[in-house]
């Protein structure tokens, strides 16, 4: 059986014989740095494009992990791929690079860990909420498989003569365009995304946003804690689920601070991907001071 670097290589060397298109089949592996600086291997075009599939290839490996015939795979691979590629994938021409006025309404943020991002995140301009980054990336496609973005750095905006605090306006302002920010009860998430009934009412809420893709981003906007914390009348933790969604507990309903930290960190461990980690790090928002804060222990 191939190992996991031997198996994305025959994959490589092999996909061709398993496409119809031969200008399509020139292909070739690619290491993604991912959030969280995690490492991802996925086949794409030798000729790249503005915009252009990539089609991870660990899932694949996992399937062949655990006994399915690798002609199987890259048949399946083969023809995932060519799928992708008769898709309308809208690409931004470069000179949305170069013009701002063309730009700025793809322009959003995401909120990602900013430890974990680091080396990544030098030279693009963030703004900081206690440990997590708010950082800017430019939409190029949207449609209801995902999205595909591209991170926006210093040099984007020199180009475009703007400054940070004008692109985070912008993109605050884009962001809860695009992606309104809810909150629901863990019971109506449960139910509604997977069919789960609970009888006993959780004391959690989830917030994210209306599409659930870095819907944790929701935090960063303008008074959407505030509003919640008034209209309950409380003081709020702020546990962060994912990237897609963090939960909030009223302070009244909370258990002991260090259990609830224990929670987020197992959580993390065991279930979360790691490219969807976003802290280990529980918060407590004060509605007094509109402020979102690390518990200290």
């Amino acid at each position: 059986m191939l190992d996991q670097k031997e198996f994305f290589k025959y994959v490589e060397e092999h996909i061709p014989e398993y496409m119809t298109d031969k200008e399509e089949s020139k292909l070739m592996l690619k290491e993604i740095t991912k959030n969280n600086q995690v490492i991802l291997h996925g086949l794409a075009l030798k000729e790249e494009r503005t915009c252009s599939p990539i089609l991870y290839l660990e899932p694949f490996f996992e399937e062949y992990h655990k006994g399915l015939d690798i002609g199987e795979i890259l048949c399946r691979i083969g023809h995932i791929f060519e799928e992708q590629l008769k898709m309308d994938y809208i690409q931004l021409p470069m000179e949305y690079y170069n013009d701002f006025e063309k730009a700025k309404k793809h322009i959003f943020f995401r909120v990602v860990n900013l430890e974990k991002n680091q080396e990544l995140l030098e030279d693009c301009p963030i703004e900081t909420i206690e440990d997590l980054a708010i950082t800017y990336r430019l939409m190029m496609t949207r449609d209801d498989e995902g999205m595909t973005s591209g991170l926006i750095r210093n040099r984007d905006l020199e180009q475009w003569g703007i400054t940070k605090e004008e692109l985070f306006l912008l993109g605050r302002e884009n962001t809860k365009r695009s992606f309104p920010g809810v909150i629901i009860s863990m019971n109506e998430m449960l139910l509604d995304s997977y069919g789960i009934e609970v009888e006993s009412p959780s004391m959690l809420y989830v917030a994210t946003n209306e599409s659930k893709l870095n819907g944790a981003s929701v935090i960063a906007y303008d008074d959407f804690l505030y509003e919640f914390a008034q209209k309950e009348k409380e003081n709020l933790y702020v546990l962060p689920s994912s990237i897609h969604e963090v939960l909030l507990l009223k302070e009244s309903d909370a258990i002991e601070q260090v259990e609830l930290r224990e929670m987020i960190q197992e959580t993390n461990k065991n279930i979360v991907d790691a490219e969807e980690v976003l802290s280990d790090s529980l918060y407590y928002y004060d509605r007094e001071d509109d402020t979102l804060s690390i518990c200290e222990f």
